[in-house]
């Protein structure tokens, strides 16, 4: 069985493609290397020892789909591909909804042409909004605050509209925090130009950045921090896996949180990134970040129900991957 994914030289596309392989898919990936390394698809060849069909070329180019569909016997797509900066989104909104919207679009007419309706979808928590509650559930409203979100949300309606008119299998996985990096070492999160926590400790931890700015110490959480639901980033993968099998025997629309369904707050992260990487990690407490959710994190029974999906490995050995990944590529990829 051959699956597309769209994305897939990027930070989850790539753990996705080698978790893919491992499994017994064959892989084709089509990236337009913005963002993605075609390093880091010639890394996953060399880890499995399995050739990937790679494509460059934008989602939104019909000419490319035609020529991809028509030469790869494609059963079904994962699909990463888009822009994921909430701040970006908020002043290129118009840019973001031609990006993600227009080019999921552009990706389902070829899909239709081709005759493929399996589709896995990568979603965001984002497109709840800012509750605030213990944990987010698949029954709550979508009430999305920037247009990445929106983006996001619009982009799940499609694909259960094609569930309901069109008999499609669609699934949107809505993540959480993915952090860590495949346990070889050899394939993780570029770090150049990241905003996340991890570049961040990362950086402290090099002697790059002086101390972590810690935003709020008086959030109604144990500590007075901000709780995210870390996800390692090989859990996250195997969920698209336990995805893809539900799309192979199932038609119809289906959506799940992807999340631990604990929250880890800023000085658990920070924690167990001093015991990964055996530095400490200096911080300073400033005021609350306008916009920043005091708890965002997951209920996952739906995703453990239906897909017999849950996540395994903990905060710490997310954290000790990410270092690892980091000591073996201080510099991240090298060439796009």
């Amino acid at each position: 069985m051959r699956i597309l994914v769209t994305g897939g030289a990027g930070y989850i596309g790539s753990h996705t493609a080698i978790r893919l392989l491992e499994t017994g898919y064959d892989v084709t990936i089509l990236d337009d290397l913005s963002s993605g390394h075609k390093e880091a698809v010639d890394r996953i060849e060399q880890l499995t020892g399995k050739k990937i069909e790679l494509y460059v070329g934008d989602i939104s180019d019909r000419v490319l789909l035609r020529k991809l569909f028509a030469a790869s016997k494609i059963d079904a797509v994962i699909h990463f591909a888009g822009k994921k900066s909430v701040e970006d989104s908020v002043t290129q909104a118009a840019y973001y909804f031609a990006e993600n919207v227009g080019g999921t679009a552009v990706l389902c007419n070829a899909m239709q042409e081709a005759g493929v309706s399996r589709i896995v979808y990568s979603s965001t928590c984002q497109v709840y909004g800012d509750k605030v509650v213990p944990a987010l559930h698949e029954e709550m409203s979508a009430d999305p605050v920037n247009p990445y979100g929106d983006t996001k949300y619009c982009s799940e309606k499609l694909l259960q509209w094609l569930a309901i008119g069109s008999g499609w299998s669609s699934v949107a996985l809505r993540y959480f925090n993915p952090i860590g990096a495949h346990e070889s070492g050899m394939i993780g999160e570029d770090q150049k130009n990241a905003k996340n926590i991890i570049p961040i400790l990362l950086e402290i931890a090099d002697g790059k950045r002086a101390k972590l700015q810690v935003f709020g110490t008086d959030y109604p959480t144990p500590d007075g921090t901000c709780l995210r639901d870390y996800i390692h980033i090989m859990d996250l993968a195997d969920a698209h896996i336990s995805a893809m099998e539900w799309a192979t025997k199932n038609r119809g629309w289906l959506m799940c949180n992807v999340g631990n369904g604990i929250g880890g707050s800023v000085f658990d992260i920070r924690t167990a990134f001093e015991q990964a990487c055996g530095k400490p990690i200096p911080f300073e407490t400033t005021a609350r970040r306008a916009g920043d959710p005091a708890i965002l994190v997951a209920d996952p029974t739906k995703a453990q129900s239906v897909l017999g999906w849950s996540g395994k490995l903990s905060l710490f050995e997310a954290c000790h991957s990410a270092w690892q990944w980091h000591l073996k590529n201080p510099d991240g990829y090298v060439k796009r």
